[in-house]
């Protein structure tokens, strides 16, 4: 839908459509013009809702990013790890951004799938 939403929009330029110029002639139908401007403001009406449902899952995630990140602190400061331990995590992190076949969320969803499994065992 997005692609022909969009092109609802862009179907009388002519960049996007070579057929733009004999397509003009539908421009003096009034039941055409009813149902262009229907079309556009439906796809208008589709794309606020995406951006809407985006805006809220946004908030969850950073919702969710500050819980976990006052997890990961309130431990780290309340638990001796040496420093070698944490240098040792940190060069590992640096190494896996770097790594374009590397997923945090994917290595997040195994890991959760593994807890899973082990505590239904």
């Amino acid at each position: 839908m997005p692609s022909s939403g969009v092109f609802c929009f862009l179907w009388d330029d002519p960049l996007f459509n070579p057929a733009a110029d004999s397509a003009k002639k539908y421009l003096d139908d009034p039941e055409f013009i009813a149902l262009r401007r229907e079309e556009r403001l439906l796809a208008l009406e589709l794309l606020y809702i995406k951006m809407a449902a985006l805006e809220r899952l946004t908030v969850k995630w950073e919702e969710s990013a500050g819980r976990h990140c006052w997890a990961l602190i309130s431990v780290l400061e309340r638990a001796e790890i040496d420093r070698e331990i944490l240098e040792a995590v940190q060069i590992e992190e640096e190494v896996n951004s770097m790594d374009p076949d590397f997923s945090f969320v994917e290595w997040l969803r195994e890991y959760s799938e593994k807890q899973h499994r082990a505590r239904e065992q």
